[in-house]
């Protein structure tokens, strides 16, 4: 193995190479859930709607999450899901609106961090 495959090798065998790479989360099976620390919010414009919504890149056990939960969830939540917090985000389908429009619903809790000294 080369001097770089090494390092490589070292650094993620101890946790230490940092992804800078992410899997963009599909809503498509109810109960499909995720759990993490929720690592930064930003905004997001490339829904159907073409309505502003925000972007959450989450770190899970699985690796980096992008996740959308849509303008009408982010409504609901009001700010209350911010940088740093663990969550479980489940979801529980779509709801049809008039005029052939629908919204994800989801099941949305922030996680205490229990045993953490502090």
């Amino acid at each position: 193995m080369g001097k770089y495959a090494d390092l490589y090798s070292n650094a993620k065998e101890k946790e230490a190479a940092v992804p800078l790479t992410y899997e963009i989360v599909r809503w498509s099976e109810e109960g499909q859930t995720i759990v993490g620390k929720v690592l930064k919010i930003e905004p997001f414009y490339g829904s159907s709607n073409e309505v502003e919504c925000d972007k959450y890149l989450v770190d899970t056990d699985d690796g980096l999450k992008s996740l959308v939960l849509g303008a009408s969830t982010d409504k609901q939540l009001n700010g209350q899901v911010q940088a740093g917090m663990i969550v479980a985000i489940t979801y529980r389908g779509k709801v049809a609106l008039e005029g052939g429009r629908h919204v994800n619903r989801f099941d949305i809790r922030i996680i205490p961090e229990i045993g953490k000294g502090g």
